[in-house]
């Protein structure tokens, strides 16, 4: 538990030094019928058969977030807000697929976004944060190689 604390608080500083805002968003969001939404909004709702769906004591499907990205837009388009940077840290939570238990699995996911540039530095910058945080937490070389991505000229462009 302690090195799970520890790894979230990497993430979550790594993001705050960038100047991002934490986001803390519902896990758990109504799920409306396709017939009430438009066909791209559908579309996200049924992205995934692995969500997990259920049905509250009044009859609304509820369901518990299956990414941050979804929470995110709901988020951003119900507030009308055009310009942020922010980040998650939240668990999600997925249909189990190995055990067969009726009860969701839950496992923590990070997100890092700018809303509103459209310019490829800040594109570059979520690259760069996210290459910067994969060397804070000492992944091994199978997982991430900084040699991929040439750190200096990176950073001398973009900050």
């Amino acid at each position: 538990r302690a090195s799970r604390e520890h790894t979230l608080e990497i993430i979550r500083t790594s993001f705050e030094k960038r100047g991002a805002i934490p986001l803390h968003l519902r896990i758990m969001e109504p799920k409306l019928s396709t017939e009430n939404e438009s066909a791209q909004s559908a579309e996200i709702l049924l992205a995934s058969q692995d969500d997990v769906r259920f049905m509250d004591k009044n009859g609304n499907l509820m369901g518990l977030g299956y990414n941050l990205r979804t929470a995110f837009m709901h988020h951003a388009v119900g507030r009308q807000i055009t310009d942020l940077k922010a980040y998650q840290v939240s668990p999600i939570f997925r249909r189990s697929s190995t055990t067969g238990s009726p009860l969701p699995e839950q496992t923590f996911s990070a997100s890092f976004d700018i809303l509103g540039a459209s310019s490829p530095v800040a594109e570059a910058e979520v690259i760069f944060t996210c290459c910067e945080l994969l060397e804070s937490l000492d992944l091994p070389s199978c997982y991430y190689s900084s040699s991929n991505f040439p750190r200096t000229s990176l950073s001398e462009s973009v900050f």
